[in-house]
């Protein structure tokens, strides 16, 4: 009925990105592993938020479902300055990605166990870090220090697909498959048990969220801002932002009022002279070479179309083709 974690765990990957409905048991079946650990083995455990006030207003907290269900019945548990402790020792940390750099200088040698929260944004107004999977990386790096004992979850609901990680890990899931690993990174979204379903369903709230479609996201396990591999045409009311120009390819760049999507596509306007590129190699006296493509505007809406699951594409062909420039623009 609830998430396996030994199931993710059989794929024996560094990294373990999973993804499923809300309440199937993903943090607490991480959380029951890491108390385990460091019960039975000493290891130690790193709790993940990308920004510190998100650690202030959850870390405190994190532990009280396993502590209220008494899975460890004569254990102490407590949080204290940003660390945990269990039976008086120390056994966890926080760590805030915004503050990846500050942790250099310091040394966790015997962390094994790291949980990522709540990874994919959720939020509208909320936007990914500058280079965020570098830094996941870094923080990550300085954590292991070449032990390859470390296993980090990268836990989050099924929101988009178009985020910063997938695009710059190059991740995607083979159709009818629900786990794929690559480069020592496992992508797994875990589907929710008909018994789960059945149960959620028989509670008042359940029944509310399927007759208004916040199941379809919280349960059916479908990305609430993904459609179909973010496959869409043109409407009747779009407007021409400018050219794109990639590896000597011209696309057309659409805002469409209707959906509020924003259109890649083969289409463009010959006689607009916004064309750019953020490629060296394919700058000629009619297309501007974007350096600083962050500060642009026109890249700042793809990479906030990219960030909210708005950004869409005529077909699958412009997806793959762009894909590369797209890492390059997170």
């Amino acid at each position: 009925m609830y998430y396996d974690i030994n199931n993710t765990l059989s794929y024996n990957a560094l990294f373990n990105i999973v993804l499923g409905g809300r309440g199937i048991g993903k943090s607490y079946q991480w959380k029951i592993k890491a108390v385990r650990d460091f019960l039975k083995k000493g290891k130690q455990f790193g709790y993940i938020r990308r920004y510190k006030d998100e650690l202030l207003k959850t870390a405190d907290k994190y532990f009280n479902d396993i502590i209220k269900d008494q899975v460890f019945p004569d254990t102490k548990i407590e949080y204290d300055g940003g660390q945990w402790y269990i039976n008086d020792q120390l056994a966890g940390y926080t760590f805030a990605l915004t503050k990846a750099s500050d942790y250099k200088s310091s040394a966790f040698p015997d962390i094994s166990n790291l949980i990522f929260e709540e990874f994919i944004i959720d939020k509208p107004h909320s936007s990914y870090l500058r280079n965020e999977p570098f830094l996941l990386f870094d923080l990550y790096d300085t954590i292991a220090r070449m032990r390859d004992d470390v296993i980090l979850f990268m836990l989050g609901n099924a929101i988009s697909m178009a985020n910063p990680y997938f695009i710059q890990w190059d991740l995607s899931l083979p159709k009818n498959k629900n786990a794929v690993v690559r480069d020592n990174i496992l992508l797994q979204v875990v589907p929710t048990s008909a018994e789960f379903k059945r149960a959620k369903e028989n509670t008042r709230f359940g029944q509310m969220s399927r007759a208004l479609g916040y199941a379809e996201y919280s349960v059916d396990n479908k990305f609430y801002l993904d459609d179909e591999a973010q496959i869409m045409k043109k409407g009747k009311n779009t407007r021409f932002y400018f050219t794109l120009v990639w590896r000597d390819k011209k696309y057309g760049v659409w805002f469409d009022y209707d959906t509020g999507m924003t259109i890649i596509s083969y289409d463009y306007d010959p006689y607009n002279t916004m064309v750019f590129t953020p490629d060296k190699e394919s700058i000629n006296k009619s297309i501007q070479y974007v350096k600083q493509y962050e500060r642009h505007p026109f890249f700042r809406r793809i990479k906030e179309a990219l960030e909210t699951g708005t950004l869409a594409y005529e077909n699958e062909k412009i997806q793959h083709e762009i894909k590369s420039m797209l890492k390059i623009i997170i």
